[in-house]
């Protein structure tokens, strides 16, 4: 009760094993640190139940006073915390919590959940419901900092809905959560009675001022699946710790399929407490949300509903998104029936940050050498509510697809697989967020089979603009790129590619709703091909329609294809396509720096019986045409009428080799002189002259130039 410290608690067996309620604990009161808490065993370390009616087995450690609670520390090969189990550090007052560590050979396990018995601590979901688990507290009203948790291991399992959690209820800070593995780590699943989802996660709680704790996993492989998350959450005013994630491989999948709010995945989050009607609170989050860093040096897969994101429902801001591997798969819809959906019937794979309210939503940054969004995932960056949406960045530095559309048997939704940034209203309220920019820089892009790239606003909201740059682009069955506006300011496209190509009825379009200005689409490339009803556009009903600028050194527009800014109602827009002057270029040519003398190419033909030698050149400005030479282009220019809503097009066509004449005028030896009107001596087909210098030895000279 005084100054001086807390006996410590050791253990050391070949196994040891706590069950039916068994209890460990060690509590200081006072100023001196409590005592610290060391089980050894050289192959099994368990704890597990309850004593069926008023406790759980515990490990517990609390800091009731100023003084630092004690340590848990626990070395084995293998750790089960099983059936409603619990290792606890707290901080009630101002002393800080203590930690808790875990070194363990091979495996440990977090498993399991109860539905009654009791515990001298609050880590409970309900009244009665005790998830297994590790938990490092702050309590309500505590002043002192929350202990951190640790773990070692060649895998880790938290399964059955348990839990590992810090988290802080008062003004100290929450612990920090650091988990490193050689092989796994796994976070799989839901209790038997689905009550709680097995997940690790730092939180803020409702009012709290403290600061989140920092959540590490360093792993060969990272798991989290059918539903269970790894979280980031601030519901009070502390700013939300940051979450990393370093692993070769990474798999997110799984969604509910009773509602549309429970899915998988790692998240960073600020959220509301009157939003979530179980904790009974009204009040916003005031507190920024914490970073989240997805890092895999070979691949990260998000499947079936699974999520990684950010997101604000309040006044605090989103944190920011960075994902990073060599390879990136986003993919699948869980389908939900619509007898239990309250808003949408699915849940997607996404990749995303989200502002609701008066928070700014966060940045997504994507780094990969191939990504593939494929059968209805997304990548999203928006905002529905006042706050601004952040913008998103993708770098595949080798390829990107963007491919599919998936269609729900249940409310017959189609939902294409996009990448996007957006502003929009909701049916609670109408947002006025300006949507994020979205900038691609790919090697080659493939946008297929109804997939689509855009930025958009449905409210007052300005569309964020859209800038790709790529080696080739090619958009292809139905595939779009697109900036649309509704009210707010216009969204543009800028495209800088090689190659981009545009077939059965892939779509390059920046179009604009209502009375907003249609954006402005820049593309700059070698060639561009629009063929199989494709179609460029920057069109508006009632307002303005925008520009098109188009620079390339080939353009092959098929005739059912178009490229038009026209408007319905307002002023139609401007088509501005430039290619450099091909014949021009064609025609400068490398002279020889000496100067040719005919006269060393024509042979001398003296015998009476040879044909005469002879000279011929033709062609335009005193070289020939050859089979290399360019061919020029032609324009044809359809221009609006008035403001009828004409469509501005213009078409681009090559002749083909039929039209241009191949029959040059006849060459006819030269036989003779002949005096012409003006006195000149010229060559002649015939003369009635006689031949000059015939007794010079040669048979005769004949020559024709052409001018």
């Amino acid at each position: 009760m005084g100054r001086g410290r807390g006996s410590d608690i050791s253990l050391s067996a070949d196994n040891v094993t706590i069950r039916d309620g068994g209890f460990l604990s060690s509590t200081t009161f006072a100023s001196g640190s409590g005592g610290d808490t060391t089980i050894a065993a050289r192959d099994q370390f368990d704890i597990t139940g309850t004593n069926g009616d008023t406790s759980l087995s515990v490990i517990f450690s609390d800091s009731a006073g100023t003084g630092t609670a004690g340590n848990i520390t626990i070395a084995a090969s293998q750790v089960r915390v099983t059936d409603g189990a619990q290792l606890t550090a707290r901080s009630q007052r101002t002393g800080r919590g203590g930690n808790i560590r875990i070194d363990a050979a091979d495996r440990v396990e977090l498993s399991g959940f109860v539905r009654q018995g009791g515990a001298p601590f609050v880590a409970n979901i309900s009244r009665d419901s005790f998830p297994s688990g590790l938990f490092v507290l702050v309590d309500k009203g505590a002043v002192g900092d929350g202990g951190s948790i640790e773990i070692t291991a060649r895998s880790l399992d938290i399964l059955g809905g348990a839990q590992l959690l810090a988290y802080t209820d008062g003004s100290g800070n929450a612990g920090n959560v650091t988990l490193r593995t050689t092989d796994n780590v796994s976070v799989v699943g839901t209790s038997p009675n689905g009550l709680t989802r097995s997940n690790i996660s730092a939180i803020i709680r409702p009012l709290a001022s403290g600061n989140g704790g920092q959540l590490t996993i360093e792993t060969r492989r990272l798991d989290v699946l059918d539903t269970a998350f790894i979280s980031v959450t601030s519901f009070g005013n502390g700013r939300g710790g940051s979450l990393n994630v370093t692993a070769d491989h990474v798999t997110i999948r799984g969604a509910s399929t009773t509602n549309e709010l429970i899915f998988g995945g790692i998240f960073a989050e600020v959220r509301s407490p009157d939003r979530i009607s179980a904790l009974g609170l009204t009040g916003e989050a005031t507190g920024d949300g914490g970073n989240v860093t997805v890092n895999a040096r070979d691949r990260i897969q998000i499947l079936d509903g699974g999520h990684i994101s950010v997101l604000t429902d309040t006044t605090g801001n989103a944190g920011d998104l960075t994902v990073r591997a060599a390879e990136i798969e986003i993919a699948g819809v869980v389908e939900i029936p619509t007898a239990v959906s309250t808003n949408q019937p699915f849940n997607r794979a996404t990749i995303s940050a989200g502002a609701e309210e008066l928070g700014r939503g966060g940045t997504v940054l994507i780094e990969t050498d191939r990504l593939v969004v494929r059968d209805g995932g997304r990548i999203t960056v928006g905002t529905e509510g006042s706050g601004n949406a952040g913008d998103l960045t993708v770098i595949a530095r080798e390829s990107a697809l963007i491919e599919g559309r998936r269609i729900t048997t249940n409310s017959l939704t189609l939902l294409p697989s996009t990448i996007s940034a957006s502003s929009k209203n909701t049916a609670i309220s109408p947002a006025s967020g300006n949507a994020g920019s979205l900038n691609l820089t790919v090697g080659d892009l493939t946008v297929r089979d109804g997939g689509q790239i855009s930025v958009s606003s449905d409210n007052q909201g300005s569309t964020g603009d859209l800038q790709i740059q790529a080696e080739t682009i090619a958009v292809l069955d139905a595939g779009r790129i697109t900036a649309e506006s509704v009210i707010g300011d216009r969204g543009n496209i800028r495209i800088t590619a090689d190659t981009v190509q545009l077939q059965r009825n892939g779509r390059i379009d920046a179009n604009a709703i209502r009375e907003a200005t249609g954006g402005n689409v820049s593309i700059e490339a070698e060639t561009i091909a629009t063929l199989k009803a494709s179609n460029i556009s920057a069109n508006a009903i009632a307002g303005s329609g925008g520009q098109i600028r188009i620079q390339t050194s080939g353009l092959f527009l098929a005739a059912d294809s178009t490229i038009e800014a026209s408007s319905q109602f307002g002023v139609n827009g401007i088509v501005e396509i430039d290619t450099p002057d091909l014949q021009n270029a064609a025609g400068i040519v490398d002279l020889n720096a000496d100067p040719f003398d005919p006269d060393r190419l024509i042979a001398d033909a003296c015998s009476a019986t040879m044909q005469g030698g002879r000279f011929t050149n033709i062609g335009r400005d005193g070289f020939p045409e050859n089979t290399v030479s360019a061919q020029r282009e032609t324009f044809s220019m359809v221009t609006p009428q008035g403001l009828t809503g004409s469509p501005q097009m213009i078409g681009y066509h090559r002749e083909p080799d039929s039209q241009i004449p191949h029959d040059q005028p006849e060459i006819i030896e030269a036989e003779g002189w002949q005096r012409n009107a003006s006195g000149e001596m010229v060559l002649a087909a015939s003369s009635s002259y006689a031949r000059l210098n015939s007794n010079h030895g040669c048979h005769e000279f004949l020559g024709r130039r052409e001018p």
